[in-house]
């Protein structure tokens, strides 16, 4: 990704908040970088007392269980500014390397914590129960009490605010609100997710209590009790990864309530926000929140460090920890004395006073005064602000679509401000339109101006329509390039209820230049590698809405589900032996499409192949189909089309079937018996030595019926020979019909005057001197196995089945404008027909997955016919 975005910069050197790459030319490039480590780097690149420190340390580091001094003079420290700044004494320092590991450890102390208060409520209720026993009491109301031991095995919860990040730890997960991150694992707690909203809030937590009953040892009465089983709330103040929004002080409030209420305790992650970047050694205000634990880290290490800590109150604390904690590298010599320079720092220096004054949010303030239309907000506090641009404004093609669907669409914009301002930018994890800006406390407002020059520039190429700025670091595109309108539907992912809907993907380049408007002149390779490598990323998203009225004048939705990769590149991804992921990315689109209340779901090209003709996909109420059947009924109409143009005094001609035992011309097979004069079966093995084509020839012969000359010689034998037919008596009764081979070069296809081709071989098996000229040759095999030559030789005739015509309502032909499979008038494949067909007359769940059967030849013939679908021409170009 990237690579591909052009962001993979190697930068040699760094200054404050400025950085050097070399560029492909030899250049040197220096780049604003506002990104700020994520907020580690807040003294800036480079810092000169940084660096001093990181050549003149020469102590022993890593010394456990030995007097570490440093170590000692850090916790002093971090224990004294919580004091200060909460006005609370008795404070406690544990240590972690990570912000993701000192929120795990504020998860342990919170369990212990609970376990204490779950322990004290089951002391209540054993007293109660020996109390009643002792009283004799009755059976039912010892029974009642007992009962209540169960609230106390119960597991509890974690609770969180909406838009929280925490880190991607198991536990931490426990305490994220971003449900893609949070529902790939299972999370280690229970998740209590709460809103922002103060009344709601204060709601959710009254309705998470349960009450309980013991007997007071005081009165002897039953009281009634309260517990809420939850062991902690995990806020940060300034929600950095959600976009920079600030919690309210009336919400800081709220929840300043209901600590002190329901003995809730509080666990302020300040790792990005704490430590001076908001203009406070704490972010929250100590007149509106006091938390019970202040976790720390990030820009603690001074930059070359990795350490986080974790401030936790007395009451809070366990003595015993040690047990349960412990890291071999955090809290080390070097990391100590690397935290107290930086805190050092901001009390030698009056660095906070600057902070606190929210220069920087008033100066980029000036942007969504200039740009309305494409600044959304921006927010922050200190050194830590965000920009939040309109999606509206900035996706407007099929470019931006296909980078939006991967997640990229933040990233782009990183890409041109990088490629184009030198600015270094990134987008926020789950507000992917939000642009954090983190700098340094060397950030000076001559740097607020190059930042906000760069927003400006931006804007005003997007304005317009300045595609090279905006995408020729990565894109080709000509000078008078434009790009083409991209409907609201897709714009939106819009999905209409009860709709046919299409899974399919481009054919080739030429079709994903249509999508994603690229010029001829590509590097094809290049391109297809970029797509192959995004892939990935990629899921089936909505290419192309519509609506399509049946010959009966019912109107249905039309929807198609597609993806920017070729047949060529699911060939490529398959061999590469992840044919799973790509099964489950189809259940997805099958399962979204469930969602919808589809009426019917049809399987395009690769999609079907992947999923073997759909047998791995499940589809609880929408019809599932592969189109396969309709393929064939339309390639065999095809077929006998250019046959009776080309033979209008034959009857019945000799077809040859390559691929016999495949599942379009197994099903082919079945209806030539009652077509042909003479049948050609080619397989892969030879009938008398492979079981498995054995079993298929004799299968095939015993689903034989009808009233042909062939079929009922067929029956005939069989009625004889009944299930103890031989091969050799097949062979002998039936060779002058049906010759069977594993050889294309038998004498008897040349005298074939139709060819079917459906292998799944990669191979182009089917070449010139196999083929008797004037033969036609209907090849639906993906990729085709039939040689160039022949394709491109007027003496055969080359078709790839037949395209089916859309219905005629009142007289007016219908169109499907797809970007992603582009049509012509009154026209759709097959395999889609199919996929309308069915939505129109089936009652959902009869699926048409797996081998296609004679029986369901003739059910979807009699279906496509009445809805008014037929064959509009023969087909030459790829199959779908």
């Amino acid at each position: 990704m990237l690579r591909f975005l052009k962001i993979d910069k190697y930068y040699e050197s760094g200054q404050g908040d400025w950085l050097t790459y070399t560029d492909e030319n030899g250049v040197k490039i220096n780049v604003l970088d506002v990104v700020g480590s994520y907020g580690i780097n807040l003294l800036g690149h480079n810092n000169p007392s940084v660096q001093t420190l990181l050549h003149s340390f020469n102590e022993p580091c890593f010394v456990q269980a030995s007097s570490q001094p440093g170590k000692t003079r850090l916790s002093q420290k971090l224990a004294e500014l919580t004091e200060a700044q909460t006005g609370v004494k008795g404070w406690h320092v544990e240590y972690a390397n990570s912000g993701a590991e000192i929120i795990e450890v504020a998860i342990k102390l919170c369990w212990l914590q609970y376990e204490r208060k779950i322990d004290l409520i089951r002391q209540e209720i054993y007293y109660s129960i020996n109390y009643l026993e002792k009283k004799n009491a009755c059976a039912d109301e010892i029974k009642f009490f007992t009962g209540q031991l169960k609230l106390t095995n119960a597991a509890p919860a974690v609770a969180h605010l909406e838009g929280s990040f925490h880190g991607k730890t198991l536990g931490a997960l426990s305490v994220m609100s971003n449900a893609w991150l949070k529902n790939t694992f299972p999370v280690a707690l229970k998740s209590l997710t709460l809103p922002k909203d103060v009344e709601a809030l204060k709601k959710n937590v009254d309705e998470y209590v349960i009450k309980y009953f013991v007997i007071d040892e005081k009165t002897d009465k039953i009281v009634e009790k309260t517990h809420l089983p939850v062991i902690g709330l995990f806020i940060e103040p300034v929600q950095g990864e959600a976009g920079v929004l600030c919690l309210s002080d009336t919400l800081l409030s709220q929840i300043s309530e209901v600590k002190k209420k329901w003995g809730l305790p509080v666990i302020a992650d300040e790792i990005q926000c704490g430590l001076y970047r908001t203009g406070y050694f704490s972010c929250l205000d100590r007149k509106i929140l006091v938390a019970d634990m202040y976790c720390f880290g990030k820009a603690l290490g001074a930059g070359i460090a990795k350490l986080s800590a974790l401030c936790c109150s007395d009451k809070m604390y366990t003595r015993d920890f040690f047990q349960f904690h412990s890291s071999s590298f955090a809290g080390d010599a070097f990391s100590s004395k690397a935290a107290l320079l930086f805190l050092r720092s901001f009390e030698e220096n009056d660095i906070t006073a600057h902070i606190q004054e929210n220069w920087l949010f008033r100066q980029l303030s000036v942007l969504k005064n200039i740009f309305p239309g494409y600044v959304v907000d921006v927010r922050g506090k200190g050194l830590m602000c965000a920009i939040e641009l309109n999606e509206d404004r900035l996706h407007n093609s099929f470019i931006t679509k296909f980078l939006k669907d991967i997640g990229m669409l933040g990233y782009w914009i990183a890409s041109v401000l990088l490629n184009r301002e030198r600015i270094r930018i990134l987008p926020t994890l789950s507000n992917p339109l939000s642009f954090r800006i983190q700098p340094s406390i060397q950030f000076s407002e001559d740097d607020a101006c190059f930042l906000i020059n760069g927003f400006s520039k931006l804007f005003s190429a997007i304005e317009s329509h300045d595609l090279n700025y905006l995408f020729g670091h990565i894109l080709k595109f000509p000078a008078n390039a434009v790009l083409k309108h991209l409907p609201l539907a897709v714009k939106h992912n819009e999905f209409p209820e009860n709709a046919a809907v299409f899974i399919c993907h481009p054919i080739d380049n030429v079709h994903i230049r249509h999508i994603v408007d690229l010029i001829d002149d590509y590097d094809e390779q290049a391109l297809t590698a970029m797509l192959e490598e995004l892939s990935i990323y990629q899921q089936f998203t909505v290419y192309h809405t519509d609506t399509l009225t049946n010959a009966e004048g019912t109107t249905i939705p039309v929807v198609f589900l597609g993806i920017p990769l070729t047949s060529l590149s699911f060939f490529h991804l398959l061999r590469r032996g992840n044919r799973h992921e790509w099964v489950k990315k189809i259940q997805d689109a099958v399962n979204l499409a469930n969602q919808k209340n589809a009426k019917s779901i049809g399987l395009g090209q690769f999609t079907s192949i992947i999923t073997k003709s759909g047998m791995h996909l499940y589809s609880p109420h929408a019809t599932l189909t592969t189109g396969n059947t309709y393929t064939a009924i339309l390639a065999m109409q095809a077929a006998f089309h250019q046959y009776k143009e080309r033979n209008p005094n034959r009857s019945k001609p000799c077809v040859c079937l390559v691929g016999a035992k495949g599942n379009i011309i197994s099903s082919i097979t079945e209806e030539m018996i009652q077509s042909a004069q003479k049948l050609i079966l080619v397989y892969r093995h030879a009938l008398e030595k492979d079981n498995d084509t054995w079993h298929h020839y004799r299968s095939l012969l015993r689903k034989v019926s009808g009233s042909s000359e062939l079929a009922k010689k067929i029956i005939t034998l069989l009625d004889i020979y009944n299930i103890d037919i031989k091969f050799e008596e097949i062979i002998a009764h039936l060779d002058d019909d049906i010759i069977v081979t594993n050889s294309l070069c038998h004498e008897a296809i040349s005298s074939a005057d139709i060819i079917f081709t459906g292998t799944n071989d990669t191979n182009a098996l089917l070449q010139k001197e196999h083929v008797n000229k004037g033969a036609i040759i209907v090849d639906i095999s993906v990729p085709s196995n039939v040689c160039d030559e022949i394709q491109h030789d007027s003496n055969y005739v080359y078709i790839k089945g037949g395209i089916a015509s859309l219905p005629l309502y009142a007289g007016i032909m219908q169109n499907l404008e797809s970007v992603i499979l582009p049509f012509d008038e009154g026209e759709c494949f097959a395999c889609m027909a199919e996929t309308f067909g069915l939505a129109f007359s089936l009652p959902r769940s009869a699926n048409f997955t797996g081998e296609i059967s004679a029986g369901n030849i003739r059910k979807i013939s009699c279906i496509m016919e009445k809805e008014g679908f037929g064959l509009k021409r023969v087909k030459v170009e790829d199959s779908v």
